[in-house]
């Protein structure tokens, strides 16, 4: 991170070395989380089949939904009002998840699990910034 500052503060055209530079493909960050392979370590106690019972249904979901979306079906609010990557992260009321998202009992269980360890990440960042900002 100081490395970074140091860069802002003397020639800023060096975040722009395409040597360096990283584009990225999602255009939601969260997007970048809902793996397999990520989700046992943000969400101590789920095995890396749960978290991708959950992932491949989330992306078949999103994936629909996108198509419906591209041919006008269903708007672009109300696509981002229930599919959007970051709900993949936040609580909401089990039916939300029954309705729109076809989970099951137990898909939610570990969804819930995701959003907690999510959220205790999140604290934790926070506190490191806060810490390194004074």
């Amino acid at each position: 991170m100081r490395e970074i500052e140091k860069d802002l503060q003397g020639d800023s055209r060096k975040i722009y070395d395409n040597a360096i530079l990283i584009t990225l493909s999602y255009f939601a960050l969260e997007s970048y989380f809902i793996h397999k392979d990520i989700l046992p370590f943000i969400a101590l106690g789920i095995e890396k089949d749960e978290a991708e019972k959950v992932t491949s249904k989330y992306f078949s979901i999103n994936a629909e939904k996108q198509e419906l979306k591209a041919r006008a079906h269903i708007t672009k609010d109300k696509f981002k009002q229930n599919y959007k990557p970051k709900l993949f992260f936040e609580h909401r009321p089990k039916v939300v998840y029954e309705r729109t998202w076809n989970l099951d009992s137990t898909e939610i269980a570990i969804l819930n699990t995701v959003q907690d360890g999510w959220k205790r990440i999140a604290f934790q960042i926070l506190l490191m910034l806060l810490i390194w900002r004074h």
